[in-house]
């Protein structure tokens, strides 16, 4: 089986994992095609149904192999790229519905209005146009592997996301994110993508990930650190391997 995986910095807990998976699985391949933010290179994407015509997307750039062929490989994954429940919590920092706290700083949108602009705001993701672009040019399956939740000392942190997730959770709306997101991971298989949610070993309440699962190590408070310069959304190796744990059978793979 060869599998395309197509990402943003999000597949670099994966990466590790697999090549420590991999070596039971001869049979398996996988190539990586990742945004990075000094890659040059447009993401282009040629069909499998004879089109010439590729889709180019300028926006999301790689530094190596940039194309992605969809008669190549015989399933997509696409991870991360902003689909994510820190898109719905900073839109929640200045919109909230009815149904959520309201202050000072926001404004109050009825709830028909804000469903309207949350569908948009995911819409609009860079995962979301990569998906559209894969169904536009193959009928191979396509997967999304959910964008792990924040890690759970961010609520420690004020200091970052402009306090977004300490105040949702004041205020008692984390279950009303939670249940949002999760609304638009259904739309995703509502349209015919099959979703590869978050591990639930792996959260922690209803909008966080354990910190054992972090990059960012909070007892490290030096000055270079990956906690000290506030990287609450990068997972590790232990939780990339998780993610596979779950993946790897819904693309049919024994481990």
């Amino acid at each position: 089986m060869k599998l395309c995986f197509i990402g943003d910095s999000h597949l670099g807990h994966i990466k590790p994992a697999w090549e420590t998976v991999k070596v039971n699985l001869s049979n398996i391949s996988i190539a990586f095609r990742v945004e990075r933010t000094y890659g040059e290179k447009p993401l282009t994407i040629t069909s499998s149904f004879g089109d010439s015509s590729p889709t180019v997307l300028e926006d999301i750039r790689l530094a190596h192999s940039p194309e992605v062929g969809c008669d190549q490989w015989d399933a997509f994954v696409v991870f991360g790229m902003h689909y994510s429940i820190a898109s719905l919590a900073a839109f929640y920092k200045s919109y909230r519905s009815d149904k959520q706290a309201l202050d000072k700083q926001s404004y109050l949108l009825s709830q028909l209005a804000y469903e309207s602009a949350v569908a948009d705001l995911y819409a609009c993701t860079k995962a979301s146009r990569v998906i559209e672009a894969l169904q536009q040019k193959t009928d191979r399956p396509i997967y999304y592997s959910q964008q792990a939740h924040p890690l759970d000392w961010v609520i420690e942190r004020p200091d970052l996301a402009q306090g977004q997730f300490s105040q949702a959770v004041a205020n008692g709306d984390d279950l009303h994110l939670a249940r949002d997101y999760e609304d638009r991971l259904a739309e995703l298989e509502r349209n015919g993508v099959i979703v590869v949610r978050q591990p639930e070993a792996t959260k922690k309440g209803a909008i966080f990930t354990r910190k054992e699962y972090g990059l960012a190590d909070a007892s490290d408070t030096s000055p270079n650190s990956a906690y000290a310069k506030g990287d609450y959304f990068h997972m590790n190796e232990l939780y990339g391997r998780a993610v596979l744990n779950q993946l790897l059978p819904r693309l049919g793979v024994v481990i």
